[in-house]
């Protein structure tokens, strides 16, 4: 909800797949992440693994949990992307202890997208988070359950028009 600042991730979608549900509101880790358990191993390597590096590395934020209650500081969508990150299962100050940040173009408004550059005892990493229509023109290829496929960008632009028109954000992770 925009009127108290904080947002909560409510779905993820990966190209040719159903959408996945993520119960709870608010910066907590209080629900989880629907189907999660469901998912073979590879879609858990090809996907999830992806998914929470690039919502936990490319992010301004901090969410930190003390005596058990869970603090945060910094933009309600860069929270709202760690606590999704911490509901499938990323510690993330592990993660960011292990990928060394060595660049960082933060968001602005005007240019609708952030990255980072990350690097780490298997090469470098780079991470993309913003508008669609901005990230998406930057990709050539997507992940599949099956792995990396060339980019399908009409069921992209159609999955993300439909998330649209129900109300949600849509922000796009690469």
């Amino acid at each position: 909800t925009l009127t108290v600042n904080q947002l909560t991730v409510k779905n993820i979608y990966f190209p040719h797949q159903a959408l996945t549900a993520v119960e709870g509101s608010g910066f907590n880790s209080e629900g989880q992440v629907v189907g999660l358990d469901q998912l073979p191993h590879s879609a858990r390597t090809n996907w999830i693994t992806p998914l929470s590096q690039v919502a936990v590395l490319c992010n301004e934020s901090q969410l930190l949990r003390v005596d058990g209650e869970w603090h945060h500081h910094g933009d309600a969508v860069d929270v709202a992307l760690l606590v999704m990150a911490v509901k499938l299962g990323i510690e993330p100050q592990d993660l960011n202890a292990k990928f060394r940040l060595v660049a960082t173009i933060p968001f602005e408004p005007e240019n609708q997208f952030a990255a980072s550059l990350h690097e780490s005892a298997t090469g470098q990493l780079v991470c993309l988070k913003g508008a669609i229509e901005k990230i998406l023109p930057l990709c050539d290829t997507m992940t599949t359950a099956e792995g990396r496929t060339h980019i399908d960008r009409e069921v992209i632009h159609e999955q993300a028009n439909t998330l649209a028109d129900q109300g949600f954000r849509v922000i796009a992770l690469a």
